[in-house]
């Protein structure tokens, strides 16, 4: 019996990085995945590997920036499925750019992706989950938050405002049943991370000797705290934040 039995949960940006990750596992765990993603390729991939598997799992077009696109993965979801029990909301961008070269578009693109995006697919999915009689969803914040870089300026404030969107929400949508949380990972060897400008060891190094945990955060490291706060192990945790960053900061 896995943990997600019966679930129906979504994963945005579900296609590769962490939302694979999260969709491989939901399956393991008994959940049927919709994966909603940008890429229709990345997705379909995905989908496949989970169904190989002898897990269920469906594919949907989303871009978590335009609400017609939310809304439209929101009621296939509905119909296909039957309603939603839980979301992660993991699409995301992390964009470097050095304080003085920000431009305003950059900035946008950074905040209504990973902002804007999260919020109005919480909002559009909630109401599923209203439906249902409740639900739980899980936001990505970021561990850099507390220990910033000045080269991802747009991108460690957008995820300072995930933190805050997580609690308003949490507070919001705790009448009807909806739990809210999120976790805030360390800086991790995804696939984005290491075609960016942290593929150099040097620079991984340089976050690994502040950590407790003296190793490289990989994306299975990370994935088994969203399957306890989709699960019904967190039924009464709400407005949290779970760090999984091997402890850095505390050194």
């Amino acid at each position: 019996m896995g943990r997600l039995d019966g679930k129906v949960i979504v994963v945005t940006g579900g296609g590769r990085g962490f939302g694979r990750a999260y969709c491989l596992r939901f399956a393991a765990e008994g959940a049927t995945v919709a994966i909603a993603e940008m890429d229709e390729e990345t997705g379909k991939s995905t989908q496949a590997e989970i169904v190989a598997n002898g897990g269920r799992a469906f594919a949907y077009p989303l871009d978590v920036r335009d609400e017609d696109s939310v809304t439209a993965m929101r009621d296939a979801v509905d119909r296909d499925l039957g309603g939603i029990d839980g979301l992660m909301n993991n699409a995301g961008i992390l964009p470097p750019m050095a304080l003085p070269d920000i431009t305003k578009e950059f900035w946008d693109n950074v905040y209504n992706t990973n902002v804007w995006g999260s919020f109005i697919t919480a909002r559009a999915v909630s109401h599923s989950m209203r439906r249902r009689g409740g639900g739980a969803i899980v936001n990505i914040a970021s561990s850099t938050f507390f220990n910033p870089s000045p080269g991802s300026a747009a991108y460690i404030s957008s995820k300072g405002s995930v933190i805050a969107l997580s609690r308003v929400l949490a507070s919001g949508l705790a009448p009807y049943d909806i739990r809210v949380n999120f976790i805030y990972p360390g800086l991790t060897a995804t696939p984005g991370v290491m075609e960016g400008r942290f593929t150099s060891d040097d620079y991984f190094d340089s976050r690994v000797h502040k950590q407790l945990i003296k190793r490289r955060s990989e994306i299975e490291d990370v994935v088994g705290a969203g399957v306890f706060l989709l699960s019904d192990e967190s039924a009464f945790m709400t407005g949290q934040g779970i760090p999984v960053n091997g402890g850095i900061g505390m050194i």
